[in-house]
């Protein structure tokens, strides 16, 4: 239980779902068919993630809501600390 690297800059939960570096700017969560973006400063020790502006890419462009960006956001932390990264939530 727990999560695998399956890539460089890539880890698979158990519960199935994905947490990826997907560019300089930015965090991929794949969940199934659906994928959100999270903005996030990669540069220096620590990943900052942008938690007011997730947005799902796939299968439509929208907003994440409350509810989405509070589970996006828990999971997508644990992952890049599951990476050997540090990780903060700016309100932002």
């Amino acid at each position: 239980m727990g999560f695998e690297r399956v890539a460089p800059q890539v880890v698979r939960h158990s519960d199935g779902y994905t947490v990826q570096i997907g560019g300089r700017y930015h965090i991929e969560y794949l969940a199934g068919d659906a994928v959100a973006r999270i903005p996030a400063d990669l540069e220096g020790p620590i990943v900052r993630l942008h938690s007011k502006s997730i947005v799902w890419v796939k299968p439509h462009e929208r907003p994440a809501t409350q509810e989405e960006r509070t589970l996006i956001l828990s999971r997508v932390k644990v992952g890049i600390e599951a990476m050997g990264d540090n990780c903060e939530v700016l309100d932002r």
